[in-house]
């Protein structure tokens, strides 16, 4: 009688493994691609924030030269260059 049983549910597990390893891949493949989204994010904001904060220098850079009147009149006419290393000229 088990004998019988047995013979009629031969694959059933295997059709499990199949099932739930598909479902594994799946999830993992799901949260590979999240966290390329979130780490391509994370790297938009960092340029993000760098540009942010070389505009703000400058602003703040030539605010101060307004105040102390050290901004030379040479100023207008000349073409700056600043070298900011790994991050480019300007």
């Amino acid at each position: 009688m088990f004998k019988c049983l047995i013979q009629k549910e031969q694959g059933a597990a295997l059709i499990a493994v199949a099932g739930a390893t598909l479902l594994l891949i799946g999830v993992t493949f799901g949260l590979i691609v999240l966290l390329q989204n979130a780490n391509q994010k994370i790297i938009e904001y960092r340029s993000y924030q760098k540009a942010l904060n070389l505009a703000d220098a400058g602003v703040d850079h030539v605010t101060w030269l307004l105040k102390t009147k050290s901004f030379p009149e040479s100023y207008m006419n000349q073409i700056m260059e600043i070298d900011f290393g790994s991050e480019g000229r300007c």
